[in-house]
């Protein structure tokens, strides 16, 4: 069996605290694992900033990227995509996650299979979303000929860039047969029944057990091919793209990126600034009442009785 220099080490931390991931990012890790059955998954690491042992762990493995998930606060959770052990790495946000088991859609193809890659064409516009497909594709791209693997594609996994971020999707490719009725003129006998006699087997005894009358069954046109999806769905923010692995100068810093603390925190102020307007207008409005106080009038003990 030939050693096969394309594998893939998933790594995933939760940060030393088990409460510290959403059972959401959990369940992402293992649809990408099924995904990619050339894979090999490790324990959880117990590190904060030393994340050169994860070039260790994937030496050890035999691997030559990692998928490295990093959980935050329990809510934020951040992908290192490395080639060990000379890199590049690029970092990701990961948003708008959605599993396998929470979608539950129709799709649903053989695990094991290999997938077709399918990119947008606005990967090739820049140099470091060119850096992002050739990452990406030889981190899913699945190895011909290795022994976990089935030598046939039966799913496409999408990559489409938009709104700055890389948007996941994984679909079953679907091709009806065009199967029309059977020709009753065309048909077959599969097996003769003649039986014996003690003496001598008689030809004009003979008993039909089975008629065949086969389809006529066409090649799959290519052109109806049917896409159904089966998840799971993902975007991913790219935020720094680095030489090595897990380190060394940066080549790409996004300059749009705007860190979830960051857009919580305005969040928050949004919504103190609505509260302090609400309280300040009440404050105005109670000095409007006492300056400009109503005078008396003489009819407003008219109805009242005495």
């Amino acid at each position: 069996m030939p050693a096969f220099s394309n594998r893939l080490c998933c790594v995933f931390t939760l940060r030393k605290l088990c409460w510290n991931s959403s059972a959401r990012s959990r369940h992402l890790m293992s649809d990408f694992i099924s995904l990619l059955p050339h894979s090999k998954k490790d324990v959880k690491l117990d590190t904060k900033s030393d994340r050169g042992v994860i070039n260790e762990v994937a030496e050890e493995k035999g691997c030559s990227s990692v998928l490295f998930f990093e959980a935050r606060k329990r809510q934020d959770l951040y992908l290192w995509m490395a080639k060990s052990p000379d890199g590049p790495t690029v970092k990701f946000l990961v948003l708008n996650v959605h599993t396998m088991d929470e979608l539950k859609l129709t799709g649903n193809h053989l695990k094991g299979s290999r997938p077709v890659l399918s990119f947008d064409a606005a990967f090739d516009a820049q140099p470091h979303t060119q850096l992002l497909k050739e990452q990406l594709a030889q981190v899913f791209g699945t190895p011909r000929g290795h022994h976990r693997v089935k030598p046939f594609f039966d799913h496409v996994l999408s990559f489409t860039l938009a709104d700055g971020c890389v948007w996941l999707r994984n679909y079953q490719v679907v091709m009806p047969l065009d199967k029309k009725k059977a020709d009753p003129s065309n048909v077959t006998l599969v097996e003769v029944v003649m039986p014996l006699d003690k003496k001598k087997a008689d030809p004009s005894n003979v008993t039909l057990v089975e008629v065949v009358m086969p389809l006529d069954k066409k090649k799959a046109d290519p052109s109806n091919v049917t896409l159904v999806e089966v998840g799971p769905r993902a975007a991913l923010r790219p935020i720094r793209i680095f030489e090595g692995s897990f380190g060394g100068p940066v080549l790409y810093d996004n300059p749009e990126f705007v860190a979830p603390n960051v857009m919580r925190r305005l969040q928050k102020q949004q919504a103190a600034g609505k509260y302090k307007a609400k309280v300040q207008q009440k404050a105005k409005r109670r000095d409007h009442e006492a300056a400009n106080v109503m005078p008396r009038s003489e009819i407003d003990d008219v109805f009242r009785s005495s």
